[in-house]
């Protein structure tokens, strides 16, 4: 059970139900580092997808699979060290890492239902 300004919210099966908002948690990959949740309120239908810092090929797969079963969801995506220019390679060292500017050519610009990118640093 969970509680709200509202009262109570009703949980179902990883659905929680806020009055007129319906947040679904719609999975994540590997170790949870990757996730996204379906969000329905007021008649839109959205997708929330978090990835990690520099991700890597195989998770941007998975973002790419995800937003392609979610086709007409508008999109937001938060993650770290997007913008700002401390950082213009991957942060983190490891094969397959990806900057901002791959992350944005490989996953942001193909995709036009991503309408909002939100990152947690401004590697400066």
């Amino acid at each position: 059970m969970c509680i709200n300004r509202q009262g109570v919210c009703v949980t179902v099966a990883n659905v929680y139900i806020y009055g007129r908002w319906r947040i679904e948690r719609g999975g994540r990959r590997g170790s949870g580092l990757n996730s996204f949740q379906l969000v329905s309120a007021g008649g839109r239908d959205s997708l929330f997808l978090h990835l990690e810092l520099d991700i890597p090929d195989d998770a941007i797969a998975w973002a790419r699979d995800v937003l392609a079963a979610h086709p007409k969801r508008a999109t937001i995506v938060s993650t770290n060290i997007y913008l700002g220019q401390r950082f213009p390679a991957p942060y983190l060292p490891g094969p397959g890492r990806n900057s901002r500017e791959e992350m944005f050519a490989k996953l942001v610009a193909p995709h036009r239902q991503i309408f909002l990118v939100l990152n947690g640093h401004d590697g400066s």
